[in-house]
């Protein structure tokens, strides 16, 4: 860690401001190295319902893993497979929860470890930067929560759900251009036809 970044003090510790969410939805992870992926393309597929834009949703995208990085970092498992099955036995768990608000959509990651950042480190900084504005705070549940708030048009997400599919009359196939009927071979095959009338199964005349 820089020490310009070691020195950038958190000043800001309260919940997020209150707004009358519109959407709300939660993901619990095992606080393991593929909680961050899973948080990634957790946030991806919500904002996808939620109808957030490419640009709103990247920022989330990459905010969201860096919180979960630090949370994995502070309470979980850091190798990618551990050996040892005890390690399963005291694994930590991560929430991410995602709002959608009238003009803001946030994510709030909580984890078990009670203690406040007292200063920004790397993962927070890159999550800070993406945001409008960010904090954390200490809920009455225990641990602590990290949340990030990302401004949005407000006419890109309505109820959230996704545009109905209006469905279209199909048109019956319309014959090539240019196309001849052959006459000579529809009576062929209406008077072979009018032959099979005639005779039963066995092949004797009806």
């Amino acid at each position: 860690m820089s020490r310009a970044l070691s020195q950038r003090a958190i000043h800001i510790v309260h919940e997020p401001s209150p707004q009358p969410s519109q959407r709300l939805d939660d993901l619990t992870l095992a606080a393991v190295p593929t909680a961050v992926s899973c948080a990634a393309s957790f946030v991806s597929s919500v904002f996808a319902r939620w109808r957030i834009d490419a640009t709103v949703t990247t920022a989330a995208q990459a905010a969201a893993a860096a919180l979960v990085t630090r949370a994995v970092r502070t309470t979980g498992v850091m190798e990618p497979r551990p050996f040892h099955d005890p390690v399963y036995d005291r694994l930590a768990l991560i929430g991410l929860r995602l709002r959608l608000a009238p003009h803001s959509v946030f994510i709030e990651v909580s984890d078990v470890d009670p203690r406040l950042p007292e200063v920004v480190d790397a993962e927070l900084a890159h999550a800070a930067d993406l945001c409008s504005q960010w904090a954390c705070f200490p809920p009455a549940t225990g641990g602590k929560v990290v949340w990030c708030e990302f401004a949005r048009s407000p006419h890109l997400a309505d109820t959230g759900e996704l545009p109905r599919r209006v469905p279209r009359r199909t048109q019956p196939p319309r014959p090539p251009e240019g196309l001849i009927p052959d006459v000579e071979l529809m009576r062929r095959v209406r008077d072979s036809l009018t032959a099979l009338d005639k005779t039963d199964e066995w092949g004797d005349e009806a």
